[in-house]
């Protein structure tokens, strides 16, 4: 009797571990229960008119854990259409409640002014900077309800935000785009003052919208320049390289013919977080166009398995990492291998080394801001040289692979 007690509790470990071991990776649960239509706010919407703010909140059913990360997500639909209950996202929530998230889909503010051509391009942005600050009150409820008595169980160390299309630009915007000096120079121009700021009036005034990364699925940033000062953000990104709406480098969206802004996509906002030292993970959905996994069929669905599989993995591990060490990894592999870019920012030539012989042959590519391949060599030796030429004054993005290191640097020509 006692060796049966025994084996049954030992299995009981087991089956517990392994629940734990798996727990954010794969589904874990069952069911999930979904609260619909929590108010987290209200603000004007581009008509002048007050519109309350509204999310559907995804939670695992039985879930006893009381520290869950959480994941703040939006629809797409260009910022004048799409809704909260669209199918693409809905399945993103319901997926990774099963895998023990915590899940918002919010509802933000849409709509542009269409009656003067000529502002098309402002009235846009100032449709972005809407559903940014909403997904900022969105995100303020929680850090709120977790300081005045937790209900939904919410680790504030771990909050993510993004989402689909315009929702991956939503996202993108929040974390990067947080200094007003930022939005003052953002082309087109964001009519902040009126709006509400940095932080909006979205709701729950006072708490913090700070997040620890960002779902970007085929969104894009305004300027890739904002994200110098921010390098405590993850970011995991998917994206098709034929999209035809949101750009995977470097293009202007579109609103019929009328270029509207030029936004930098998945590849620029990888690249970039790389050579910053932001934890960031691009799955190319190569000749494809905008939002593959959203098509019902079951090329479609492939790519969405194929979308939520990419980004477990990524939060999976994102989830334990401690923020204020984010570049540590690049920047102790780079020590170890003894990588060495110099000088920056340079004049005229800038050298690559690897001092402690990790290996003998390496390749560099170097790209502009917009993802324009500009230089591409090898060497045998441990060393490399290249030259400026005539590249004009800015940034650059450094592509170095060697065996199986790859990094980013960014460098500056002045």
């Amino acid at each position: 009797m006692k060796k049966n007690v025994l084996t049954i509790f030992a299995f009981l470990i087991i089956g517990i571990y392994q629940t734990n071991a798996q727990r954010y990776l794969m589904p874990i649960f069952d069911s999930i229960v979904i609260t619909d239509s929590i108010p987290y706010g209200s603000a004007n919407n581009y008509l002048g008119m007050s519109t309350p703010l509204a999310m559907d909140l995804y939670m695992p059913n039985g879930d006893t854990a009381t520290k869950r990360p959480l994941l703040v997500l939006a629809h797409g639909g260009s910022f004048i259409g799409g809704n909260r209950k669209a199918a693409d996202v809905a399945k993103v929530c319901t997926e990774f409640a099963k895998r023990g998230y915590v899940c918002a889909s919010i509802k933000y503010r849409l709509g542009v002014n269409t009656s003067n051509p000529l502002t098309l391009a402002n009235e846009f942005a100032n449709a972005v900077w809407r559903g940014t600050l909403d997904g900022r009150g969105a995100i303020r409820y929680f850090y709120k309800d977790a300081i005045i008595g937790n209900s939904y169980k919410i680790d504030t160390n771990n909050i993510y935000v993004g989402g689909i299309s315009a929702g991956g630009v939503l996202g993108l915007h929040l974390a990067f785009l947080d200094k007003a000096t930022e939005a003052g120079s953002a082309n087109p121009s964001i009519d902040t003052a009126s709006i509400g700021g940095i932080e909006g009036s979205s709701g729950n005034a006072g708490y913090s919208w700070k997040v620890k990364g960002v779902i970007n699925l085929c969104g894009a940033i305004g300027s890739s320049t904002w994200m110098n000062d921010t390098r405590n953000a993850g970011i995991v990104s998917v994206h098709g390289t034929n999209d035809n709406t949101v750009p995977f480098k470097t293009d202007y969206f579109k609103a019929g013919v009328i270029p509207i802004a030029l936004l930098s996509g998945s590849y620029i906002v990888d690249s970039v977080a790389k050579a910053n030292g932001n934890p960031s993970e691009l799955k190319i959905f190569y000749g494809q166009d905008h939002v593959p996994f959203s098509a019902q069929t079951p090329t479609g669905l492939a790519y969405m398995d194929t979308t939520i599989k990419f980004v477990a993995d990524f939060l999976y591990k994102d989830i334990k990492r401690v923020q204020s060490n984010t570049s540590s990894i690049h920047s102790k592999l780079s020590n170890a291998i003894g990588l060495k870019v110099f000088p920056v920012p340079s004049k005229s030539s800038i050298e690559v080394q690897f001092e402690n012989n990790y290996h003998t042959n390496f390749d560099v590519e170097l790209f502009d801001l917009n993802g324009k391949l500009l230089l591409s060599q090898s060497t045998t030796s441990n060393k490399m040289q290249i030259e400026r030429n005539d590249l004009i004054n800015g940034f650059y993005i450094l592509k170095i692979k060697s065996g199986n290191f790859e990094c980013f640097k960014k460098i500056i020509f002045e």
